[in-house]
């Protein structure tokens, strides 16, 4: 990218290695076209793939050159701008997903208004700072962490998970004056009620505050931290209960990133699931061994709020959630080829055993039970009532229900 710009540069200065001529003659439209409508085809230069470039959103000048390019895993894109004497220059790995020019282009205005005080933007308004520092943060859903990022006329909400996965779930809304506005026509706004603050959002006539801002709360003691890390499986599944092969295959707890004394009750799911790719509800300690959910906003019915609740069970910690009993897994003993047979069923209580070395066939499956394979990391990879091939495994969990 450093050799780009300076490549770039090289029209914007006097040098030895290009002429006047030269870069006035690249400057030149050399595309022609035999349509009335086409006026794209007109501003290709001598190796340029546009010398008149127009953004509508932003306020560029004349004689802007760009050059772009593409393979099998790179998109790149090189902007030269006469009027503030500045060269962009970008590249991304397809996965990115991003449109490189308008992401280039936005970094650039940013900058031009942070370091500059110049606003280059045309369509939309520049977010106020004021409503930035206000309302910039961490937003909650009963499923999912959220988090503001604002660039110049723009807000871009991500989906940030405690393992590390980023997503954007709302991209690029405008700024309007008063609203951000998606492309759909869809609007999101903030706003304080009492001693909390919300983002909104406004859907086919209806307005709802559907995330709330986290807040910092009473530090963790010794006994909550002692929980950050450890992981639960569920134990007392039934044979037709579904919720547990898509969402709820096991429970971590873990800290909201950045905001004190907020507890994440991580679940893991089914890979590539629709809904829920991960679930993760927040909630905060009541006692040493009951926590409960917080969240305040109306149109979610509260539903999904989280209160675990710990229990020791024949020496072993044991949680109560969602319905659901789950089982510290560092208790559970190893998998030593137990079958239907030496298993009686326990609606109750199911038999869990870890996997410690591969698994080549399964036990036989009895009717009225069910048996679920989850990988290392937790995700199901098997159960023998939704039709797919079991491939071996070495490390992980196998239920017995």
């Amino acid at each position: 990218m450093i050799d780009l710009c300076k490549f770039g540069n090289l029209f914007l200065t006097e040098n030895s290695v290009l002429s006047e001529e030269s870069k006035a003659e690249m400057r030149k439209h050399q595309g022609v076209t035999f349509i009335e409508e086409d006026n794209a085809s007109t501003c290709y230069g001598l190796g340029w793939d546009n010398v008149a470039v127009v953004e509508p959103q932003f306020d560029l000048g004349e004689e802007v050159q760009m050059k772009g390019g593409n393979s099998f895993q790179f998109t790149s894109k090189l902007y030269v701008i006469p009027k503030y004497n500045a060269v962009l220059a970008i590249s991304e790995t397809h996965d990115c997903r991003i449109d490189v020019g308008e992401s280039i282009l936005h970094m650039f205005a940013t900058a031009m208004l942070e370091e500059k005080g110049i606003n280059i933007y045309t369509e939309n308004k520049v977010v106020p700072q004021e409503l930035i520092e206000k309302f910039d943060g961490t937003y909650l859903v009963p499923s999912r962490i959220m988090n503001t990022h604002f660039f110049g006329t723009n807000l871009t909400i991500t989906n940030d998970t405690t393992t590390g996965e980023h997503n954007a779930s709302q991209k690029d809304l405008k700024f309007n004056g008063s609203e951000f506005v998606a492309d759909n026509g869809d609007k999101f706004f903030f706003r304080e009620v009492g001693e909390d603050q919300y983002f909104f959002m406004s859907h086919r006539g209806r307005t709802s505050p559907f995330a709330m801002k986290a807040k910092n709360h009473a530090p963790l003691n010794e006994i909550w931290k002692a929980r950050i890390g450890q992981r639960y499986l569920p134990i007392d599944l039934t044979e037709q209960d579904m919720v547990s092969h898509e969402m709820m295959n096991s429970l971590t707890f873990a800290e909201l990133p950045g905001i004190e004394g907020v507890i994440v009750a991580s679940f893991t799911a089914l890979a590539g699931a629709d809904i829920y790719g991960q679930f993760e509800g927040c909630c905060i300690p009541v006692d040493d061994n009951t926590a409960t959910g917080f969240l305040q906003t109306p149109s979610n019915g509260s539903r999904d709020l989280l209160d675990p609740y710990f229990v020791n069970i024949n020496g072993s910690e044991h949680c109560y959630v969602g319905s659901y009993l789950f089982r510290n897994v560092d208790t559970i003993p190893e998998y030593k080829g137990e079958t239907f047979q030496s298993e009686p069923y326990n609606p109750g209580y199911n038999s869990v055993f870890k996997i410690t070395a591969e698994i080549k066939d399964l036990p036989e499956v009895p009717a009225g039970r069910r048996l679920i394979v989850l990988n290392k990391d937790f995700s199901m990879v098997y159960d023998s009532q939704v039709k797919g091939e079991y491939k071996p495994v070495s490390e992980g969990i196998i239920s017995f229900i």
